[in-house]
């Protein structure tokens, strides 16, 4: 199974795209318009109400390197393997908002336990949470990963 992505990204006016991310004490370069078209953390982050770009234009984010370098792969191309997405995954894509991926994590467990559910990706992530709490209570009830 392979969960996909947006392909259309927002075009951002700001003088430079490129972004140094620390994350852990590990450096990730990427643009922000992949960050932004696909994470409400970093829409807000980047926002113009709270974006100063600094002079080095690096920002430290205090999460574990490992589950975030999978995230941004799947922000970079699109999908990403289902045996990639661990607990650890998981609850960092929740803290990120990186909602396409969580709609079809959550379409797909509930999908496997209840297949008669029908409706689209979002109307059955929002039974998903109805019924399970969202991704971290299901990640405690070992409801997730599936």
């Amino acid at each position: 199974m392979v969960f996909t992505s947006p392909s259309k990204r927002p075009r951002r006016t700001q003088k430079s795209d490129r972004i140094v991310l620390d994350v852990g004490g590990t450096c990730f370069i990427t643009s922000v318009s992949t960050l932004t078209a696909n994470s409400s953390y970093f829409r807000s982050k980047f926002s113009d109400d709270w974006w100063n770009e600094n002079d080095d234009n690096t920002i430290f984010i205090d999460q574990e390197p490992e589950p975030f370098e999978i995230l941004l792969s799947y922000m970079r191309v699109g999908y990403v393997e289902c045996q990639s997405l661990t607990k650890k995954v998981l609850a960092l894509a929740e803290f990120l908002g990186v909602d396409r991926l969580l709609y079809a994590v959550k379409s797909r467990a509930l999908r496997n336990i209840k297949p008669d559910f029908d409706g689209n990706d979002e109307a059955v992530s929002k039974a998903f949470d109805m019924e399970y709490g969202g991704i971290l209570p299901a990640i405690a009830s070992s409801i997730l990963p599936v």
